[in-house]
């Protein structure tokens, strides 16, 4: 696992950090919102996906099953996807809330076992060994999470939730970058 903050984490602690003032000399979380509203204008499933996983933006659940339903009718259509409109709602429904909740209930997203029991203050101690149901992904796999008869599609539309997440931050560094250069060409 990485130190570095990816785009993701960096927009859901600016968007919960309630310090959202704009400064002209540096970046701010602002930047960072403002960014990702930006890219949103053009991936709004990306956007909603963000707020609700990484801002944990409770209300903007619904919005985003509904954007990634509409996805799915989308390109079901253009693809003659085999599946029956409503039995493909509910796969959305089910890849949705895997690639949000989707986190391996035996290590709780670590990767790694757990030796004994947690220390006196609650931390737990890891093992060197990979967890032996994620096998140190820390989420649970899709072949889980669907009914097994589905998981080629369920993976189809996971491939979609992917490309919004990739094109949202794909879009708030380009916004960004935007942000960095005026700030050079104003004297910041």
């Amino acid at each position: 696992m990485s130190d570095r903050i990816t785009d993701p984490e960096r927009y859901g602690m600016a968007a919960s950090s309630g310090q959202l003032t704009h400064r002209f000399e540096r970046m701010t979380p602002a930047d960072t919102v403002a960014a990702a509203g930006m890219a949103g204008r053009t991936e709004p499933l990306g956007l909603a996906l963000w707020r609700v996983k990484f801002a944990g933006d409770r209300t903007a659940y619904r919005h985003a099953q509904a954007l990634l339903c509409a996805r799915v009718a989308n390109v079901s259509r253009k693809r003659k996807w085999g599946e029956t409109p409503k039995a493909l709602r509910l796969l959305a429904h089910q890849v949705f809330a895997w690639t949000v909740f989707g986190v391996c209930p035996v290590c709780t997203g670590r990767g790694q076992r757990l030796m004994g029991e947690p220390l006196a203050d609650g931390r737990a101690v890891l093992s060197d060994d990979l967890c032996p149901a994620c096998h140190g992904d820390g989420a649970t796999p899709i072949e889980r999470a669907v009914p097994v008869q589905l998981i080629g599609r369920a993976k189809d539309i996971a491939q979609l939730l992917f490309e919004s997440d990739r094109t949202m931050g794909d879009g708030m560094r380009y916004h960004l970058r935007g942000r960095v250069l005026r700030s050079m060409d104003q004297g910041g």
